[in-house]
């Protein structure tokens, strides 16, 4: 079906507005509460984050999330959640999973560095604690250790999404991907890549003192057959066209339905022998599509259930009045923060000097 002229222009304005609204909120929150209450800030942040989730859903078709096996259930209880990468929607249809496990204030997604760096939606994502990663564990390994050490510290319940594989599925990076793993004497793979290890053993070092379970999911759209696209031909496909582009859902074309299951590990079962955990899971993972092709549904013991769509109007309303109070008193809580930010300074360098002061006896002393 045609998309309706005006509706991308609609769309993009509803989105877009939402978004400077929220960004703006986001700014005041993190001025009047980052620096002396970090609880606070994320329980506001979640609220935005949670509204915000519930725009997106009011803009974007709207889908069946059928689920099966095991899924987060708790937001009070902290999850990594690993999940396979088809798509550049993934991310989409797995944060709606959260919201309508009444996790979409929890969750945190792994995302590349380069996204940061988007006008207002990459600083929004920043603000909500997103991790941006450049993909180099080298460089991340100390990036991931600081950030989750901060959950950890402040005890925030943090559902944090991670792909394993690092990127979107392409038959290049197929053949790449299975060319390491017959190097490396690891499972090679027909619709999926091999799972990197060393970034989920540095998430899962990070919060070992806390112990989260891990859900592996399994994430399948209406007519997957299989297919793997070339680069070429981006998030596009020719047969499988009810796998949906970030692009077809903001037209508003976008699958009726979207199968998930899910699988739960606890936190031993899998720190430390990462690889070998990934490698089994990617092989379940790979025979729970081969099935999926074949029944069009993932197999399981009990009926697969349907969540229902949650949206929530009058929390948009109540954020949207709250943003505006917040734009109105921002004059007020910059000055407040620039007043906090210079009475701290001033008097670590009276600190500093105090002890410079005072100290140089002593050491003159000594060295008599």
């Amino acid at each position: 079906m045609a998309t309706p002229p005006l509706f991308l222009p609609l769309v993009a304005m509803w989105l877009l507005g939402n978004m400077v609204l929220f960004f703006c909120y986001q700014v005041v929150i993190f001025l009047a509460f980052r620096g002396w209450s970090p609880s606070l800030y994320r329980s506001y942040m979640a609220s935005v984050q949670t509204a915000w989730v519930d725009v997106i859903a009011s803009t974007f078709p709207q889908t069946d999330l059928v689920v099966t096996g095991d899924l987060p259930t708790d937001p009070t209880k902290p999850a990594i959640i690993l999940c396979n990468h088809q798509i550049d929607a993934d991310w989409w249809y797995l944060w709606d999973l959260a919201r309508r496990l009444d996790g979409g204030g929890n969750l945190k997604i792994c995302l590349k560095q380069e996204l940061k760096y988007v006008p207002v939606f990459g600083w929004g994502l920043d603000l909500l604690e997103f991790l941006f990663v450049k993909r180099n564990i080298d460089h991340d390994r100390l990036h991931v250790n600081q950030h989750m050490a901060r959950f950890v510290r402040e005890k925030f319940p943090f559902w944090m999404l991670v792909f394993p594989e690092g990127t979107t599925i392409h038959a290049e990076m197929l053949d790449k991907s299975n060319r390491f793993a017959q190097r490396t004497g690891r499972p090679q793979f027909s619709r999926l890549l091999l799972p990197r290890t060393s970034g989920l053993h540095t998430m899962l070092a990070a919060t070992a003192a806390i112990k989260p379970d891990v859900y592996d999911l399994t994430l399948a759209y209406p007519s997957y057959s299989g297919e793997v696209p070339t680069a070429a031909m981006g998030y596009s496909r020719h047969t499988d066209t009810g796998v949906p582009s970030m692009a077809a859902v903001l037209c508003g074309r976008g699958p009726t339905r979207v199968s998930i299951h899910g699988s739960k590990h606890a936190f031993d079962d899998v720190f430390g022998k990462e690889e070998a955990f990934l490698d089994k899971a990617w092989q379940t993972k790979e025979k729970l599509l081969d099935q999926f092709i074949a029944n069009q549904a993932f197999p399981t013991i009990a009926q697969g259930r349907v969540l229902p769509s949650k949206m929530s109007w009058a929390n948009i309303g109540q954020l949207w009045v709250s943003a505006v109070v917040a734009l109105a008193v921002s004059p007020l809580v910059a000055s407040m923060a620039a007043l906090w930010y210079a009475g701290t300074t001033a008097s670590d360098v009276l600190a500093c000097t105090w002890s410079c002061v005072v100290g140089s006896p002593s050491k003159a002393t000594k060295s008599r």
